[in-house]
């Protein structure tokens, strides 16, 4: 088998029917699609089971699970179901080309790389939501490249933009105590745990539903942005022991700021000042120690640190109104 594509799912009754014709309409042969049904309490079990009866592609493969036990979980089901030599990972209201699966394929397969990532479109405006066509120029980036990429927000770990041998996930999985940066963690785990040959590609094949995510950012609770704060610490706790790597953790002591103003502003607006006094002397100790990528960051960046340092709350939620 070519190509396993998985596709996790939570009562996706709406989106089940069209996410279907999406796969069935792909052109490439060589490839099996694995829904993952997380627990769904809604009609998607019925839909699915209704179409899998009335079509005849083998390509399709259902597991349906007793419990609701998060997308983590699900996805690491699917890749242990999975037969493919390469895997891809596609989100159940999402849209794609019906030559997203073979092109994706033909470029990792002939290009010899272990993951080949690829810009896509938001779905509603029709407009690049990430583009890498300054990288689509030949070269090849490895493993240190890659994350310093990532750290200086040149890389997205949207999973939906990349197919990547099935090999690298046989010592990484998703881990299930985190709901949020979920997948930043995993892909990150990759290329930290492998010596990662990877390129890019500027066409789109993929269209991102941004509109129906549960995780925007706004939407976040203030768990799911210490769960954020917590992958980072991760990834720093492992970088800190790469001394070739160690020039990108001020990097990452930034990216953590942002989690942590998330936490502050999300505090402020359910009045949880413990959380909000826990996350602003964080943001505090991380300040002095992070390096921002732009001048408008760091311009940013500084305001919010005064803010806080003088605890200035009635300004902060002046700032923040749109969000609280």
């Amino acid at each position: 088998m070519d190509v396993s594509v998985i596709i996790p799912i939570y009562n996706g009754e709406k989106n089940i029917k069209r996410i279907f014709r999406c796969l069935q309409r792909q052109t490439k042969r060589e490839v099996e699609f694995v829904f993952v049904n997380d627990g769904s309490t809604d009609k998607t079990d019925l839909i699915l089971n209704r179409l899998l009866n009335n079509c005849n592609d083998k390509r399709f493969i259902y597991k349906k699970l007793s419990k609701n036990r998060g997308v983590s979980n699900a996805r690491n089901i699917g890749i242990d179901i999975a037969q493919g030599e390469y895997l891809i990972f596609v989100d159940s209201d999402d849209t794609f080309t019906e030559d997203f699966v073979s092109v994706y394929y033909k470029k990792i397969y002939e290009n010899k790389t272990d993951i080949e990532f690829f810009s896509f479109n938001e779905k509603k405006s029709q407009k690049k939501y990430v583009d890498y066509s300054k990288f689509d120029n030949g070269n090849v980036f490895n493993s240190d490249e890659l994350l310093k990429m990532f750290f200086s927000q040149r890389l997205r770990t949207f999973l939906f933009s990349f197919i990547s041998k099935a090999s690298l996930w046989s010592s990484t999985s998703f881990e299930t105590g985190i709901t949020y940066q979920e997948d930043t963690l995993a892909l990150i785990n990759i290329i930290l745990c492998n010596n990662i040959k990877a390129r890019f590609n500027a066409n789109c094949y993929y269209l991102y539903n941004s509109g129906n995510k549960s995780n925007v950012s706004n939407n976040l609770s203030i768990e799911q942005y210490w769960q954020a704060v917590k992958v980072d610490k991760k990834v720093e706790k492992v970088i800190k022991n790469r001394d070739r790597l160690s020039n990108i953790i001020p990097n990452i002591y930034s990216k953590e700021l942002s989690e942590l103003m998330g936490v502050i502003v999300c505090s402020l607006s359910k009045n949880n000042m413990l959380n909000y006094y826990k996350a602003r002397q964080q943001y505090i100790e991380t300040y002095k120690m992070s390096s921002n990528i732009t001048f408008k960051q760091k311009i940013k960046r500084r305001i919010q640190y005064l803010l806080l340092r003088n605890n200035n709350i009635k300004i902060l939620k002046l700032v923040y109104s749109k969000l609280i």
